[in-house]
C-alpha cells in the first residue's frame, strides 16, 4: 500500500495532521528552554496558529467530498453505460434520438432534478444507410476495397454507383488550378492531419475543412464526387474511417462525399504515385439519404437556487451522436459528466444560491438546432445566465476549465483555479466554450468548457471505435467532479465579468 500512501491525493489529505504533529513537537522543545512569561506568551501565539490551521475551508471540503463521491461510486460510467444501452445510435431525427431524450428525462427525474422537461426543436434527418463501398481498381482490373463511411449530410451515389478516374489534391487552391482536367473525376482530398501540431484540436481544425467543403469545391470544377482523407490522428494502420458533417452550397451541384480511413487513404495515394501519371479508377456506391426534418428535443432539468433562483448556471452536453460507433466519448461522456455533476451537487453541495440547469442538447453534430433553439426559446432569461459550461471533448483525464472571456474571466476564477490545483485537477486557462452554448455568446453569457487530455480524442470520435470500452471509469469520474466543483463555485460566488452582448 506504500504507493497509495505516497500518492499526491494521500499526501494532501494527510498533510494537515503531519504539520500539526511536527509543530507541536517543535513547540514542546522550544518551551522547555523558555522562562515562564515567555512560555505563556508563546502558548497564546501557538494556540492562535493552530486554531487558524484548524479553521475549515467549506468549499475545499465540499470539493474533496464531490471528488471522492465521484471516484467511489463510478456513477458517471454507469450513467454512460445506460445511455449507450438505451440509444447507441441516436443521430438527430432517428428513433434512437427519441429514445435518448426519454432516457434523459428518466435519469433526471430519478436523481431528483426539478422542472424536468423536453423542449422541442426542429432537426434535420439524415440516414447513413446500409452501404458505403469504395473499390480501387488497378490496371489489370483487380479490386481492393477501401474502408469508408458516408459523410454526414451527403447525397447517395447515383443508381448503380459511380466509377471514375481519381485526382488527388491537398488544397482547394490546387484543385482550382486543374480546370478542365477535373471534370468527370472523383476528387481525392488527401491532406493529412498535421501530427506536428501541439494542439490536437488545432490539427483537427486545419484538416477538417476538407470534409466540410470538399463536395462543394469538387462540384465547382465539375467533379462527380469527393473522397476525403479522414480527419483523424491515428497511425498508418488505422483502418477506421471518421464520418462527420459536410456541407452543400445553393446553386452548386450536390455530389456525394465519403471519408476514407487513414490506411485506405494511404493505399489510394500509393496507387496514384505508382501510376506515375497513369489512370487510377475507383468504383463507389453509397445509399445514405437526406429525409427532411423532424421534431427533436433538448432535455432540461434543474437544481433550483435557494436565494438567487432566477440566476442560472448552465451545464450542457449534446445527446446526439454519429451512428458509426456508439458516441461514447462524443458526446455520451459529456452527458454523463453533466448528469453526474448534478448528482454530486445534490448530494454534497445543496443548497446553492443560484439555479444550476442541466441541458442535454439535440443535434450538435449536423445542424446545431438544439443550441440555437435553446438560445431562442430562453432569450428573455439569458441576461440572468451567469455562465454556460459545456463538456464535448471526451471523457479523458481533466486538465481544468477553459474560460472564453479572456484574462478578466481567468482572473475572476483564480480562487476556483486554486482549489482545482490543490486537488490535482488542473487549472483555469483562457479559451473555452463549445458549439451548443455558442448561440448564447452574442447575448453576453460567459462561456466555459471542461478541458481534458485530448491526445486520443481524434483517434476515436466519429468512428466505430467510439464505444464504452474506450472510456476509463476513473478519468470520466474526475471530469464529472471538475464540472460539479466549478458549478458549485459559480453558483455561490460573485458573477463572472460579462462580455458585451453582440
Amino acid at each position: 500500500m506504500a504507493h497509495q500512501q505516497n500518492s499526491p491525493l494521500a499526501r494532501r489529505l494527510c498533510s494537515n495532521a503531519a504539520v500539526k504533529r511536527n509543530a507541536r513537537g517543535a513547540a514542546a522543545a522550544i518551551m522547555r528552554r523558555m522562562s515562564t512569561a515567555l512560555r505563556f506568551a508563546f502558548m497564546i501565539l501557538l494556540g492562535s496558529c493552530l486554531l487558524a490551521q484548524d479553521a475549515p475551508d467549506p468549499f475545499r471540503e465540499r470539493a474533496i467530498a464531490m471528488a471522492r463521491d465521484a471516484l467511489r461510486t463510478h456513477n458517471s460510467h454507469a450513467l454512460l453505460g445506460r445511455l449507450l444501452h438505451a440509444a447507441p445510435k441516436r443521430l438527430a431525427g432517428s428513433p434512437g434520438a427519441k429514445a435518448a431524450a426519454e432516457w434523459g428525462v428518466q435519469e433526471m427525474t430519478q436523481m431528483g432534478l426539478k422542472n424536468v422537461r423536453l423542449e422541442e426543436v426542429t432537426v434535420p434527418v439524415w440516414d447513413m444507410g446500409a452501404t458505403c463501398r469504395v473499390e480501387l481498381i488497378d490496371a489489370k482490373g483487380a479490386v481492393t476495397v477501401l474502408r469508408s463511411l458516408p459523410l454526414g449530410g451527403s447525397e447517395p451515389t447515383p443508381d448503380g454507383g459511380v466509377e471514375a478516374e481519381v485526382l488527388s489534391v491537398k488544397s482547394f487552391g490546387q484543385l482550382r488550378t486543374l480546370g478542365e482536367a477535373a471534370k468527370g473525376k472523383l476528387i481525392f482530398f488527401s491532406r493529412p492531419y498535421d501530427q506536428s501540431q501541439l494542439s490536437t484540436g488545432q490539427a483537427y481544425g486545419d484538416s477538417v475543412i476538407q470534409r466540410g467543403q470538399g463536395a462543394i469545391e469538387a462540384a465547382k470544377v465539375g467533379g462527380v464526387g469527393a473522397l476525403v482523407r479522414s480527419a483523424g490522428s491515428g497511425g498508418p494502420q488505422d483502418d477506421y474511417p471518421h464520418t462527420g458533417a459536410m456541407n452543400y452550397e445553393d446553386g452548386v451541384a450536390r455530389v456525394p462525399a465519403c471519408a476514407l480511413s487513414l490506411k485506405a487513404s494511404d493505399a489510394l495515394a500509393a496507387a496514384l504515385e505508382a501510376a506515375a501519371g497513369g489512370k487510377v479508377r475507383v468504383r463507389w456506391t453509397q445509399d445514405c439519404a437526406n429525409r427532411g426534418t423532424a421534431p427533436g428535443w433538448n432535455v432540461v432539468g434543474e437544481i433550483p437556487g435557494a436565494t438567487l433562483a432566477d440566476e442560472v448556471v448552465l451545464l450542457g452536453a449534446h445527446i446526439d451522436a454519429w451512428p458509426a460507433g456508439d458516441g461514447a466519448h462524443d458526446d455520451g461522456a459529456g452527458c454523463a459528466h453533466v448528469l453526474e455533476a448534478a448528482r454530486l451537487l445534490l448530494t454534497n453541495a445543496a443548497p446553492l444560491k443560484r439555479t444550476v440547469r442541466i441541458v442535454l442538447f439535440a443535434n450538435e453534430e449536423n445542424g446545431l438546432a438544439g443550441g440555437k433553439g435553446y438560445a431562442l426559446q430562453h432569450a428573455a432569461e439569458l441576461p440572468k445566465h451567469v455562465a454556460a459550461m459545456e463538456s464535448d471533448a471526451g471523457g479523458f483525464s481533466p486538465r481544468g476549465i477553459g474560460a472564453g472571456g479572456g484574462k478578466a474571466q481567468v482572473e475572476a476564477l483564480a480562487d476556483l483555479a486554486k482549489h482545482l490545483q490543490a486537488l490535482d485537477l488542473g487549472t483555469v486557462k483562457a479559451g473555452g466554450g463549445g458549439a451548443d452554448i455558442s448561440p448564447m455568446a452574442p447575448h453576453g453569457v460567459p462561456q466555459l468548457s471542461l478541458h481534458v487530455a485530448g491526445e486520443r480524442y481524434f483517434d476515436l470520435h466519429h468512428t466505430a471505435k467510439d464505444t464504452l470500452a474506450n472510456v476509463h471509469p476513473r478519468e470520466l469520474a474526475l471530469g464529472a467532479a471538475v464540472m460539479a466543483i466549478t458549478a458549485s463555485w459559480l453558483a455561490d460566488n460573485a458573477a463572472l465579468p460579462r462580455p458585451e452582448a453582440r
